[in-house]
């Protein structure tokens, strides 16, 4: 018998788009809390690292959201009209739907690679927030220019660019590059006021591991540097999620902080 349930959701977000949720719950039991997983860069809510942490997240007592970003997975509207921006948006989005369904508040925010600079980005509009994680994440939005490179005649003359990411061809817009480099998460970082817990592998070939330096040095009083030693970047193996999932709901629920040989804490 399963310890979580899943419930499927569809809510319109302020640019009339239909984002594709799952929520994952306790099976028996009322939630300790509610979290909301946003996924990497041109990622799906059915990769292996939102459906794996939110179901353990779920199983431990804290109901957990997985969504498809705008023009994403089953999600409506174009991906080439979003950027940083609307991925906060949408954040904030699933959130209100959590409120309504559940008069609930968001008391845990997580977010894999470019999904937890978004995290970040939207932490500011929860007051009533425990803890923001981080999977593998950059220091900055702009990192994700990266794919932009060898492009950048292209992107320069016509506005917009094809890049290819993991085998799927994705369509960008200049608004894209130039959103994302007006957000300033280095300063949000250190203004955050709930808890940062940064997870990474040091050998992630991604998103370079001084990222996870720069994320810890600069976050708030209460933060947790976590490495996932050989978890890859996709954090593909169950057992790193559930690691993800026990740390995560022993703070959420009992303010339980982390402790082991590859946890540095401030």
């Amino acid at each position: 018998m399963r310890d979580f349930k899943t419930i499927s959701i569809d809510v319109e977000n302020t640019r009339d788009a239909v984002l594709s949720a799952k929520l994952e719950m306790p099976a028996d039991e009322k939630p300790h809390g509610f979290a909301i997983f946003s996924n990497c860069f041109t990622c799906e809510k059915e990769f292996f690292a939102p459906k794996r942490v939110a179901r353990a997240l779920a199983a431990k007592g804290i109901a957990t959201a997985r969504f498809d970003f705008t023009g994403l997975g089953k999600s409506t509207g174009r991906f080439s009209d979003t950027n940083f921006t609307t991925n906060v948006e949408d954040i904030q989005t699933i959130a209100a739907k959590i409120k309504a369904d559940y008069g609930a508040d968001i008391d845990l925010l997580i977010g894999h690679s470019f999904g937890g600079a978004a995290s970040i980005g939207a932490a500011v509009s929860f007051p009533t927030l425990k803890a923001v994680a981080t999977i593998g994440s950059p220091k900055d939005p702009r990192h994700v220019m990266r794919h932009f490179e060898e492009h950048a005649q292209i992107f320069e003359r016509d506005g917009m660019v094809e890049i290819t990411v993991a085998g799927r061809t994705y369509i960008l817009k200049k608004q894209f590059a130039e959103d994302v480099k007006a957000h300033d998460i280095e300063t949000e970082t250190r203004n955050l006021k709930a808890a940062l817990f940064v997870f990474h592998d040091p050998q992630d070939e991604m998103v370079a591991w001084q990222n996870a330096l720069d994320l810890f040095d600069r976050g708030p009083d209460e933060k947790f540097l976590i490495t996932l030693e050989d978890a890859g970047h996709m954090l593909s193996k169950l057992v790193d999620a559930e690691y993800v999932a026990n740390v995560l709901s022993s703070y959420v629920k009992n303010g339980k902080k982390p402790q082991g040989d590859n946890i540095r804490a401030a």
